[in-house]
């Protein structure tokens, strides 16, 4: 189910990449059944979030999720995911193997043009805001930046294995562009995935916070014998402004993840009551 949801991840990006300008996110769960999705194709926040708890034989579990995504603008993206996981010994289900899969996926298509040169090397540059954790058992979590233009991009990944990839805080995306323009498509994505098998249990819990988010700062011209162009002129299809570009506010937003963690919390206390 990892593979299929990569792979619709990149099949998703690659539609995006002909298309007008375009913002879309999804929040989705699979568990046992069919997953559970909730989506749009504008700028507002996804969510999903579940949680249950019980005793079974005599034998305490709980389990516990919640999954987020927005498109904040055609240059700010942000994704969400937690997994908590108990079993407090061996609960023999009758379907002996199964998977839970998450994953939180905001996506942006633009074009940009470059009026100074027609063809050369166009580089974004994004700062990436978040945190993460990971301590299960059984299971693997990732964040990635994921283009058909820019290429993949891990921002982090751990499995049970062992493997670990850091937290990054800055990522350079680069892609050739000709006709004086780029279109492109991005998706960024939190993908998490647990494994029960045979009475071995995923246990434990990851998260990854990246609400705050992966935004574009900066894009860098070359030209095509790899030198930088000084102050080219740049314009987007979606009317996109670069931060250092845009006029200065002094009332800031409230910030999307407390906003999220509010509404969840206020959602688990009352399933819980």
């Amino acid at each position: 189910m990892t593979i299929k949801l990569f792979l619709a991840a990149t099949l998703l990006s690659l539609s995006g990449a002909a298309q007008a300008s375009s913002l879309s996110a999804a929040a989705c769960v699979q568990y046992l059944f069919p997953e559970n999705c909730d989506s749009t194709t504008d700028s507002s926040l996804v969510s999903q979030h579940e949680g249950a708890d019980g005793v079974y034989g005599g034998v305490p579990w709980s389990w516990e999720y919640a999954v987020a995504a927005q498109a904040k603008s055609f240059g700010e993206l942000g994704v969400f995911a937690t997994l908590k996981e108990f079993r407090g010994g061996y609960i023999p289900f009758l379907l002996p193997t199964y998977n839970r899969d998450l994953f939180a996926r905001a996506v942006i298509s633009d074009t940009i043009f470059v009026d100074a040169i027609s063809a050369g090397t166009l580089s974004f540059v994004f700062d990436v805001e978040g945190s993460a954790s990971f301590d299960l058992d059984d299971g693997a979590a990732g964040v990635r930046l994921t283009s058909p233009q820019f290429g993949n991009h891990s921002l982090w990944g751990a499995n049970s294995l062992g493997d670990y990839s850091p937290l990054v805080e800055s990522v350079l995306l680069s892609s050739p562009f000709s006709g004086g323009r780029l279109a492109y498509s991005l998706t960024m994505e939190a993908n998490f995935y647990c494994s029960y098998f045979y009475g071995a249990y995923c246990t434990g819990t990851a998260v990854a916070d990246f609400l705050n988010t992966a935004t574009l700062t900066q894009v860098l011209v070359y030209d095509s014998s790899g030198n930088l162009i000084a102050n080219p002129s740049l314009r987007f299809e979606s009317g996109f402004v670069l931060p250092e570009d845009e006029p200065v506010s002094g009332v800031p937003e409230p910030s999307t993840y407390a906003l999220f963690i509010t509404g969840i919390a206020a959602l688990w206390l009352k399933r819980r009551a």
